[in-house]
């Protein structure tokens, strides 16, 4: 059985925006400690963003310009207010289904099941 979606998002699209994210914090003047704070990682994560070790798989999304529209309001929504958790996970969610609905990894989960050349899945669930 093939993985589904959702695994695709925790190894490509997550790391992605986090890394994404990061950049836009930390040009905005946050520390690395301050943004691995805000994002709930560790300081040695957003360096490895930093430095492309994490975070590059999923190129599709840095050059999605509605997806990188969502993560600049989403960086200046966490540099002037503080944001709790819950408030985080959301447009973290709301991110993944952006991408989702555009389709930004069909390719990736085609070649990850045999049968798929018609699927609509992502793009018909919200």
């Amino acid at each position: 059985m093939a993985k589904p979606y959702c695994e695709l998002v925790v190894k490509e699209v997550l790391p992605c925006v986090r890394a994404l994210l990061a950049a836009e914090l930390t040009k905005g003047g946050l520390t690395q400690a301050k943004v691995a704070a805000k994002l709930g990682v560790s300081q040695g994560a957003i360096s490895q963003y930093k430095r492309a070790l994490r975070g590059w798989k999923a190129q599709k999304i840095e050059k999605d310009p509605a997806i990188v529209a969502e993560i600049k309001k989403f960086a200046r929504k966490l540099i002037e207010s503080e944001t709790d958790t819950i408030t985080v996970h959301t447009i973290l969610c709301d991110v993944c289904k952006l991408s989702r609905a555009r389709g930004l990894l069909c390719d990736n989960h085609k070649m990850s099941l045999a049968g798929l050349d018609n699927c609509r899945l992502c793009m018909n669930s919200g």
